[in-house]
């Protein structure tokens, strides 16, 4: 029944599935409202998501499911209200690892790491849950959050005790912490050691890698990891690919990789893109290829702020004052 109306709300194209939901009669359905609350979750429909939890309350459909319990936490935490989350696990008779992990998880994309952290720990020492793949991500990342470097070091030494340390999951987040915190050799070493198939077919690591270097000074390396990802691997770059190989030809002012990779831009289609505009107005500018930069500027479909300061920069350092006005007063 539950998996019968979401693919009837999928193929009407219904933005709001638990519209049609509520047209039907839940008969105490715990799988029809464990599903309805995913789809408020997806579309962070807060009102229709307690109204559906009220429901449940009456009828007795939370305290004894742990399904129920993490759904509810998983809502609360994707529309904002994490001490809501927190109530609904605090009232739960029987908690697992699924629901630690969306409390966790929950909180840490709410922006509050330190509580995530502490729930981890009681998880962990207090009630003897053994981590998994999937609360490993959320912990290395309340660690980045926190400027944990030693207790992501005794992290990193419980996965390997564990065999987690392979997961892909896993890797890319002590990829982005080490790459946060300059230990290039360690987010390098990690990098390689990932399996082909795996670091091949994500594009956001090799960003990652890409914007690290770059971030570190490290802009030679940078560009031989662009080099490597589009010709050696035959990844398709993606836009933010483009923006961050541009910065990097922006610091060292180098205009032929500039342009090259401008020309990749044009064959992925992302020209167009108004951020990678403004990173195209940017490294001409450093460049100073004013004409250049005033070409990219001309033919964006749709300005915004960050595209004018651009080219006013770009004007700016150029000593082309009467433009510089002439642009303000647009």
């Amino acid at each position: 029944m539950c998996i019968t109306i979401i693919n009837h709300c999928s193929r009407r194209h219904f933005s709001n599935p638990y519209s049609f939901i509520q047209l039907s009669q839940f008969h105490t359905d715990l799988g029809l409202c464990i599903s309805s609350l995913q789809a408020c979750a997806l579309h962070k429909n807060l009102s229709k998501g307690k109204q559906i939890h009220s429901w449940m309350l009456v009828n007795g459909l939370v305290l004894n499911s742990l399904f129920a319990t993490t759904s509810l936490i998983n809502l609360y935490s994707k529309c904002n209200r994490p001490h809501e989350a927190l109530s609904v696990f605090n009232t739960a008779h029987d908690r697992n690892l699924f629901t630690w992990n969306a409390l966790i998880a929950g909180f840490v994309s709410n922006g509050l790491s330190t509580k995530a952290f502490e729930f981890y720990r009681k998880m962990r020492y207090s009630e003897c849950f053994i981590p998994d793949e999937f609360t490993f991500p959320c912990v290395i990342k309340a660690c980045c959050d926190l400027s944990e470097v030693v207790e992501a070091g005794r992290i990193r030494a419980e996965l390997f005790k564990l065999g987690l340390d392979s997961d892909p999951f896993i890797a890319s987040s002590l990829i982005n912490f080490y790459l946060k915190y300059g230990f290039m050799s360690d987010a390098r070493r990690m990098f390689e050691e990932m399996p082909n198939w795996e670091r091949d077919r994500d594009v956001v690591l090799w960003n990652a890698m890409i914007n690290g270097y770059a971030q570190s000074g490290l802009v030679d390396m940078a560009l031989e990891v662009f080099v490597r990802m589009v010709r050696e691997e035959g990844l398709v770059p993606s836009k933010f690919t483009v923006t961050g190989i541009l910065s990097v030809c922006a610091m060292i002012s180098s205009v032929g990789n500039g342009r090259a990779i401008h020309g990749f831009a044009k064959k992925f289609g992302y020209e167009s893109d108004v951020v990678v505009s403004n990173s195209l107005i940017d490294m001409y500018g450093k460049c100073t290829i004013v004409d250049d930069a005033v070409k990219v500027f001309q033919e964006i479909p749709e300005r915004d702020i960050f595209s004018w300061n651009s080219i006013i920069s770009v004007r700016e350092q150029s000593a082309d004052y009467n433009e510089v006005l002439r642009l303000f007063d647009k």
